[in-house]
C-alpha cells in the first residue's frame, strides 16, 4: 500500500506539472481532424470542386466558393481554438462547417460518415466545456475573499456528457459497422451455399 500511495503521489505531481501541456495536446488531438481535412482539401482542390459542382449541378465559381469556405473555416477555427482565441465563436464556426459538409457532401445519407461527423461535434462540445470550466475557475479566483459563491451545477457538465456520447460514435463506426457488415456478408455466403446444397440434393 505504501508503494502504491507513493506512486499515486508521484503521478499526481507529474500531472500537476504537465497539466497545461496535456490540455494543449488534448485540444490539438481533438481538432486535428479539421486541420488534416483542411490540408487534404487544399491538395485535392480540383477534385472537391468538381465533386460539389457535379453533385449539386453548380457552376465552378459557386463550387469554388463553397470549398474555400470549408477550407478557411476549418483551418482558421481550429487554430483559434488551439490557442484559445475566441473559443466559443470558433466552436460555433466549426460546428457550422460540419453541418455544411454533412449536407453538401450528402453525408446525411451515409450512416457511417454521419456518425463520424457527430463524433466531430462531440469533440467540439468537449472543447467548449473545457473553455467554460476554465472561465469559471478564473471567475472564482477573481471573487474577493469573504464573498459568498453560489454553488451551481456547471453548464459544461451537460456539454461534456453529450460530447462524450457523440465521441464514442466514432469507435462504433470502426467496430460495430465493420463487424456487422462482415457478419452479414458471411451469412449471405453461407445462405447461398446452403441453397446450392439443397438444390443439388433435390436434383438427385
Amino acid at each position: 500500500m505504501g508503494i502504491l500511495s507513493e506512486l499515486d503521489k508521484v503521478a499526481g505531481d507529474i500531472l500537476k506539472d504537465t497539466r497545461d501541456i496535456l490540455i494543449f495536446i488534448g485540444r490539438l488531438l481533438l481538432i486535428s481532424t479539421f486541420i488534416e481535412d483542411g490540408f487534404r482539401m487544399w491538395h485535392q482542390w480540383t477534385e472537391h470542386t468538381e465533386y460539389i459542382g457535379n453533385t449539386w449541378d453548380w457552376q465552378t465559381e459557386i463550387a469554388t466558393v463553397v470549398v474555400g469556405i470549408n477550407l478557411a473555416g476549418q483551418v482558421l477555427g481550429a487554430i483559434l481554438v488551439l490557442f484559445r482565441i475566441l473559443v466559443t465563436p470558433s466552436v460555433v464556426l466549426l460546428t457550422l462547417i460540419v453541418i455544411i459538409q454533412t449536407i453538401v457532401y450528402s453525408i446525411i445519407f451515409d450512416i457511417k460518415f454521419l456518425m463520424r461527423h457527430l463524433a466531430m461535434i462531440g469533440a467540439l462540445l468537449l472543447l467548449l466545456a473545457e473553455h467554460k470550466d476554465r472561465r469559471a475557475q478564473q471567475q472564482k479566483q477573481k471573487t474577493p475573499v469573504g464573498l459568498p459563491v453560489l454553488d451551481e451545477h456547471s453548464p459544461s457538465s451537460g456539454l461534456q456528457f453529450f460530447g462524450r456520447i457523440f465521441l464514442v460514435l466514432l469507435f462504433c463506426t470502426l467496430l460495430h459497422f465493420w463487424g456487422w457488415s462482415q457478419a452479414a456478408e458471411n451469412f449471405k455466403n453461407d445462405e447461398d451455399a446452403f441453397e446450392d446444397l439443397i438444390g443439388k440434393g433435390l436434383d438427385y
